[in-house]
This record gives structure tokens, sequence and C-alpha cells, in this order.
């Protein structure tokens, strides 16, 4: 069996003002959890739809980054210590 009743907001306020204390705690905590966990989603969407919509290193650019990291301004790199270069 199914029942459904069309509520307006100011109704719902008024039936939770009847609630318990114990009762209106566990409705807080509800909507609490809810709108946390909303934006932190949506953030994680937005970083993850960034991240895989972002620009992709050819493997020509990562081939000459690779080369200039061993043999830039400072010889040959054997990489035992980091390489120290000034990007102009």
């Amino acid at each position: 069996m199914e029942l459904k009743v069309n509520l307006q907001l100011n109704q719902i306020i008024k039936l939770i003002k009847q609630l318990p204390k114990e009762q209106k705690e566990s409705i807080k905590k509800e909507i609490d959890k809810e709108l946390k966990a909303e934006p932190l989603n949506m953030e994680k969407k937005e970083l993850t739809e960034l991240l895989l919509d972002g620009p992709i290193m050819s493997e020509d650019e990562e081939k000459r980054l690779t080369e200039f990291n061993l043999y830039g301004e400072g010889g040959i790199h054997d990489g035992s210590q980091p390489a120290t270069h000034s990007y102009r």
C-alpha cells in the first residue's frame, strides 16, 4: 500500500515542531549530513571533469621535456640529484 501526501513547507515545519526533541535532532542530523555531502560531491565531480577534460601532453612534448630535464642548461643529468633549470 502506498500513500502520497502533498505538504507545503510550512506544514512540514509545523509537524516537525510537534516532534520530541530527540526526533528533531535526528532530522537535523540527516539534513546536515545531506547538505554537507552535496557540495563535496559537486566539487569532486567538477575536479574529475576538469582533470579528464584538461590538456594532455603529446608524446613529442613529453620527449622534449625529458630531454630538457636530462640535457638542459647544466649538461647531462644522471638523475642522482634534482635537475635545476630556469625556465624562460
